[in-house]
C-alpha cells in the first residue's frame, strides 16, 4: 500500500504482566468462624460480594469499611493495613 511506503514498518511487541498481590486473609476466615459471609457483611453495611473479596485478599477495605467489619468481629481494624 502507498502508505507502507512512506512509513517504515515497525514492530512493536508489548507484553503487560499483571500480578496481583492476593493473599487470603485466613485470619478474617478464622475471625469469621462459622458466621456466614453474608452476616458479617450485612452487620457492617456492605455487600456479601465485596466481603468475599476482602476475605481473598483481592480488595483492601477503606478505614471506614475497616472499622466497621472490626467491630462486628472485634479486633483492631488496623490489621487490615499490616504487611506481613
Amino acid at each position: 500500500m502507498f502508505y507502507d511506503l512512506l512509513l517504515p514498518h515497525i514492530e512493536i511487541n508489548i507484553q503487560i504482566e499483571v500480578r496481583y498481590n492476593m493473599q487470603e486473609r485466613t485470619w478474617l476466615i478464622e475471625l469469621r468462624d462459622k458466621r456466614s459471609q453474608l452476616e458479617i457483611a450485612e452487620a457492617a453495611g456492605i455487600s456479601q460480594n465485596f466481603y468475599s473479596w476482602i476475605e481473598k485478599g483481592k480488595r483492601t477495605p477503606r478505614p471506614d469499611v475497616a472499622k466497621k467489619i472490626a467491630v462486628v468481629l472485634k479486633f483492631e481494624w488496623t490489621r487490615f493495613y499490616e504487611t506481613a
